[in-house]
């Protein structure tokens, strides 16, 4: 993912060296869908505190809660941001990457033309991703953030880096990183009917030529 989905600066710590978003007092509160997922411990966090990502999950094709997804089937990124100043153009963002860092898939509100609508303190806006899973099985870490733009420079307000493990099950992997999906078709034409195929193609050949001169 380019910058606009996923770079920026900042800081806003809870007083233990990590933003709000995912500890203090909010981290306490029942019914947060984070609470069924596994949270990376190793996770960063940042951003200057205008916004909090204070609650997200990874929910499957029967609704479930869960760090584990199936190849092929639809799943929704969901985030759940409170913000603590007014912002004109909050963006909201994800990106896939892999075990080695490789950023392998993602967007954003802004990329997709979604209509994000100005807000003020103590807003909250529910955001949901939702597509097809078509990685191959494996490993994945899932990053979220909420930026802008202001006077043309790139505000982070709240960023959660590799906040969970994302495992992709599959009963069949193809090559590369992600599936394309094709649809396969494939005919066996038996020797003799080959040799008759081929006799039939020579002689449209012939009669081919035989116009043209």
């Amino acid at each position: 993912m380019d910058g606009t989905a996923e770079n920026g600066v900042g800081s806003a710590s809870d007083g233990t060296g990590n933003p709000a978003g995912l500890n203090g007092e909010t981290a306490k509160k029942p019914g947060l869908m984070r609470d069924k997922l596994t949270i990376n411990a190793n996770r960063e966090e940042y951003g200057d505190g205008r916004a909090q990502i204070f609650d997200l999950g990874l929910v499957d094709a029967r609704g479930n809660i869960t760090n584990l997804l199936l190849k092929g089937e639809e799943f929704t990124i969901r985030e759940r941001i409170r913000f603590n100043a007014p912002i004109q153009a909050p963006i909201f963002t994800y990106t896939i990457k892999d075990k080695k860092g490789t950023d392998l898939t993602g967007t954003n509100t802004l990329f997709e033309g979604t209509d994000v609508h100005p807000v003020k303190e103590g807003d909250i806006y529910d955001v949901a991703f939702t597509q097809k899973m078509t990685l191959q099985g494996g490993e994945y870490l899932l990053s979220m953030s909420c930026t802008g733009f202001e006077g043309g420079e790139h505000v982070v307000y709240h960023r959660l880096y590799d906040v969970a493990n994302i495992t992709v099950i599959s009963n069949k992997n193809t090559v590369g990183v992600y599936d394309m999906e094709p649809d396969v078709a494939v005919r066996l034409s038996p020797a003799g009917e080959a040799a008759k195929q081929a006799e039939s193609l020579s002689a449209d050949e012939v009669a081919q030529e035989d116009l043209q001169a």
